[in-house]
């Protein structure tokens, strides 16, 4: 299935940007958000009774398979004689029409040259995932990650840059033999900006235009902004820009969250602001994970802290057991991960047709996210106006015009 970029219309203040794509014979024309269908946030029955709801205002879906995936896993499905099992693995929930993608966006846990002499070794992995994913993801392989001894974690390397550039290469090549699908190439938010500068250089060399961004759990704040902002400039300077899709998934869904705050940040929302064409699955880091069960709430004040809605007129994620505007029904609905997620997932998708809406009216957003009240309130309104300096252009400024 192919990708077609058939036009671009963007923002001149910020990154915001809406590219009208022909996927195979469906199209997509502004940003969305995916319909996350892991097993623990996803059901069947779910999707059955809400897709089709007035809550969901895109005609058109796609559903986000995101998974870590590692050594022992791959080994197990190459071993494996259970079809049941296969289907689990590549599609829990199988729910297909002509009107949505189904979708994997692989995230490896391991550096595959440490275990096998060749990557066709895995060649069967890929078999499978050919099959399953209606767009192909080269896997991103964390270039670290964090392990706990003694009581304390640990930051451990997994992959150099030369691996991840070599490994990017091997599986493209082994995706591209298997069929004719579109396939996007993986830009970790864990390198730093010198290595990030050579993985865009080299992704421009080989003509790879279709970039997935795994945030693996991490936020939308300072720094991912200025991360992605100096990608952007560097797609821009070498004018492929707008022949680029960015995915943008495994992103935190809140900035900064508390137990004890009925309100928190925003955070998924705000990648349409930095380039995302299409916003992927939230996800949390293990160790945030970690330090939420620590803390001294019980744990019906943990529940009541998951169990918030996106309130599109502040851009706060706001705990439903303090929230006014629901019925006591949706108000216990939402408590449940897997209705939570999606009812989320569909607000967001009406936020990102307002705007888009808006924008294609007023050609500009500043006006309409400065009613936005989190932008405002958080410090002291620092992030709106991260959101539209990101793009600032400083490649032709000289070093001499910061040190006076």
């Amino acid at each position: 299935m192919s990708i077609e970029v058939k036009e671009v219309i963007e923002d001149k203040d910020s990154w915001f940007n809406i590219k009208r794509l022909k996927v195979g014979g469906l199209t997509i024309d502004r940003p969305l958000k995916t319909i996350d269908v892991r097993p623990t946030n996803s059901s069947k029955h779910i999707l059955n009774n809400h897709l089709n709801s007035s809550y969901c205002h895109n005609e058109f879906a796609i559903f986000e398979l995101s998974k870590n995936i590692n050594y022992e896993i791959i080994q197990n499905i190459l071993n494996s004689r259970d079809q049941g099992y296969i289907n689990k693995i590549f599609r829990p929930i199988n729910y297909r029409t002509d009107k949505y993608l189904y979708i994997i966006t692989p995230t490896f846990k391991f550096n595959p040259y440490q275990h096998s002499r060749s990557i066709d070794d895995f060649d069967g992995f890929f078999d499978y995932y050919c099959q399953y994913s209606d767009v192909l993801f080269v896997p991103n392989l964390s270039n670290y990650r964090y392990i706990k001894e003694g009581g304390r974690w640990k930051k451990e390397e997994i992959v150099t840059l030369q691996d991840y550039l070599r490994f990017v290469d091997d599986i493209y090549n082994i995706l591209t033999l298997k069929n004719k699908k579109s396939i996007f190439v993986p830009i970790s938010l864990k390198f730093s900006m010198n290595e990030v500068d050579k993985i865009i250089e080299h992704y421009i060399e080989k003509e790879y235009f279709y970039y997935w961004f795994d945030f693996e759990g991490k936020a939308v704040n300072d720094y991912t902004i200025a991360f992605i902002a100096h990608i952007n400039r560097r797609l821009k300077e070498n004018e492929v820009y707008d022949g680029v899709v960015s995915y943008f998934t495994n992103v935190r869904r809140e900035i900064v969250s508390s137990p004890k705050e009925k309100e928190a940040p925003a955070s998924d929302i705000l990648t349409v602001f930095i380039g995302a064409n299409v916003i992927g699955c939230n996800k949390e880091s293990p160790r945030i994970i970690e330090q939420e069960n620590q803390t001294k709430v019980s744990q019906q004040e943990m529940l009541e802290h998951k169990a918030r809605r996106f309130v599109e007129k502040t851009y706060y994620y706001i705990k439903v057991s303090e929230d006014n505007e629901l019925s006591l029904d949706i108000k216990e609905r939402l408590k449940h991960k897997k209705y939570n997620t999606l009812y989320n997932t569909l607000l967001l998708n009406k936020e990102l047709d307002n705007l888009t809406k808006y924008f294609l009216s007023r050609r500009e957003l500043k006006n309409i996210l400065k009613n936005k009240r989190m932008l405002t309130e958080y410090k002291d309104g620092k992030l709106l106006d991260s959101l539209f300096t990101a793009k600032q252009e400083l490649s032709n400024a000289k070093l001499t015009d910061f040190l006076y």
